[in-house]
């Protein structure tokens, strides 16, 4: 976090605070009020805040949904839920028990919503929010059942669920204070892996960080702080929504400034929400949840429309400019670098086999891609060549086959040795939040940085490297959503080559580009591959396959692959018969 972003934060909550203290018909002349009844209070805002800010920054990320918010997810419900429970049955708030239940009831929640949201196909943002609405709803009808049915408390327990806060004892504010910085703590911990998710499920296996594991870790930690913070403020919406957001402003979308700004920034903006609720009406007091509906629920509505209307981010910080990609290819070897003696080749796949349901897709593939090889894929759509490249790094598993990535067998690499090994480069990743180019590219080094240690010297030194190779030094500043399709593409081939992988994987690297992007790219890979890497790329189009493939292997639905030297196999006879074209059509070159 920088310096001045430092500063404006910790002025901000340090008003908010005095904020809190001061608020109140009473002024700030009953110094046995303010001590006794405000600064707890105070305390318990802050608290709450933190932990709905923290959770809604790793929601956030862990999603790669800028609208996902304990709220909107139903996390809060069903925490909310489960203290409502434990309340009517006798459970007291300090004890264990209480937050154990009170935890179960928000991760059953969140994995409710996430379940229903895949479960619609892909995860998408609608989906998500549709589901976490339902969910939501469906608990929120719960809670006032059972007040109904219990009139004698129900009255007690209005304020919670409203998201009131109050004095707490200090051992409830001690253990929710101790859930959420433990949760902070381990989170900026594992923020180059918060950091990859935000890229995509896709991506970030690649770079090393094993989605599922890394999903499951951030929601146990998002719902553990918000488990603690409703266990002192009930219902309260949105801090985890806007915080995040509104911090990016300051930070970047890095996780390693942005976990511990939007704890921050929560317990900042939950703290005067608090404090405007006992001052506008006063002596009447409005709840702080009813506040942060009040200001949150016209901050969804602003996201929604700016994401229906463009798709841009929302919320980005001013990007450094730099000058327009000037692209130096590595010069093309004129034959491939032959591979040292008895050194297993980067990839060999022996009997491939993978079937979409009963129908198959790929039958008894074998291949080899040697240090100088380039390997071009082609076929029709639908022919399986995306879906060779995921069966070729594990992201899909074969049917049947295997794969040796260096001599070793595929199945038995640890996904962080799987990244040093092979990069991938998938035909479009997109993000929600503006990486700068040099972020996105020093995030190749994900699955060579330790638990807590930063980049290294050798890490800045690797993204030079690959910024130079790939021509885009001048780039390095700039957001990778303020770029050009040819220069987004070059940025993640930059990313790769900062990997360390000798092994480049590329699915249609050249889709949606102009001549000009095309032709760089096929000269960059070929040029690659000139220097002893072994590079296989998906390709749509014969002619650009001709422009540095030493070998090609062809899909085609129902056939057996074929596989072998570029020169025989681009006839125009065999990539006739190969797309189902007549042999005289100009569209084979």
């Amino acid at each position: 976090m920088r310096a001045r972003s430092f500063l404006i934060l910790s002025a901000v909550l340090a008003a908010a605070v005095l904020f809190s203290l001061a608020a109140g018909p009473a002024g700030i002349s009953d110094w046995a009020l303010i001590t006794g009844l405000r600064l707890p209070r105070t305390l318990a805002a802050l608290t709450v805040g933190a932990g709905l800010g923290l959770a809604g920054a790793l929601f956030q990320g862990a999603l790669k949904n800028p609208l996902s918010d304990p709220y909107i997810l139903g996390t809060s419900a069903g925490a909310v839920a489960a203290a409502v429970l434990c309340f009517i049955a006798g459970i007291e708030r300090s004890t264990p028990l209480f937050y154990l239940l009170v935890f179960c009831g928000a991760f059953g929640a969140t994995f409710l919503s996430y379940w229903l949201a895949r479960k619609a196909g892909r995860l998408s943002d609608a989906s998500l929010v549709l589901a976490g609405v339902a969910v939501s709803a469906f608990l929120s009808a719960v809670v006032l059942l059972t007040l109904s049915v219990s009139k004698e408390r129900s009255f007690s327990l209005f304020s919670f669920v409203l998201g009131g806060l109050y004095a707490p004892s200090g051992a409830e504010l001690g253990v929710s204070a101790a859930i959420i910085a433990a949760g902070a703590v381990f989170s900026i911990g594992r923020w180059r892996a918060l950091d990859a998710m935000g890229l995509g499920e896709e991506k970030a296996y690649h770079l090393g960080a094993d989605p599922a594991r890394e999903r499951l870790i951030f929601f146990t930690i998002a719902c553990a702080s918000t488990s603690a913070a409703v266990s002192l403020g009930g219902t309260i919406g949105f801090v985890g929504l806007m915080t995040p957001h509104i911090m990016r402003l300051f930070t970047g979308p890095s996780a390693k400034a942005l976990i511990p700004a939007a704890a921050v920034g929560g317990a900042a903006l939950l703290t005067a929400a608090d404090a405007a609720g006992r001052s506008l009406f006063s002596p009447a007091e409005i709840p702080a949840g009813v506040i942060m509906a009040l200001a949150g629920a016209p901050f969804f509505m602003w996201l929604l429309w700016r994401r229906s209307g463009t798709g841009t981010p929302v919320f980005s910080p001013s990007a450094a400019k730099g000058s327009p990609a000037s692209f130096v290819a590595a010069a093309a070897h004129p034959g491939a670098v032959a591979a040292k003696s008895g050194a297993p080749a980067p990839l060999s796949a022996r009997g491939l086999n993978f079937s979409y349901g009963r129908e198959p897709l790929i039958t008894d593939l074998s291949l080899e891609i040697a240090q100088g090889d380039f390997l071009c894929v082609l076929g029709p759509n639908g022919s399986g060549k995306s879906t060779l490249l995921k069966l070729l790094t594990g992201f899909i598993r074969a049917g049947s086959g295997q794969v040796l990535l260096g001599g070793r067998a595929l199945r038995k690499l640890p996904l962080r040795q799987l990244a040093g090994l092979a990069a991938y480069v998938p035909s479009e990743t997109s993000t929600p939040y503006d990486f700068t180019v040099r972020e996105t590219v020093l995030l190749g080094r994900t699955a060579r940085t330790g638990f807590w240690r930063g980049y290294s010297a050798e890490d800045e030194k690797a993204a030079d490297s690959a910024l130079a190779q790939t021509g885009i030094s001048g780039l390095e500043g700039r957001s990778i959503n303020a770029l050009s399709s040819g220069e987004r593409q070059l940025v993640f081939i930059a990313q790769a080559l900062a990997q360390g992988a000798r092994l480049l994987l590329l699915d249609e690297p050249t889709s949606h580009l102009d001549l000009k992007y095309k032709a760089q790219i096929l000269a960059l890979l070929s040029g690659l591959a000139g220097r002893g890497f072994a590079v296989a790329a998906v390709l749509h189009e014969p002619a650009l396959a001709r422009l540095g493939c030493n070998k090609v292997l062809l899909l085609h639905p129902g056939h057996r692959p074929v596989y072998g030297p570029a020169p025989g196999l681009l006839a125009t006879e065999i990539l006739a018969r190969t797309y189902g074209l007549p042999p005289d059509s100009p569209i084979l070159g």
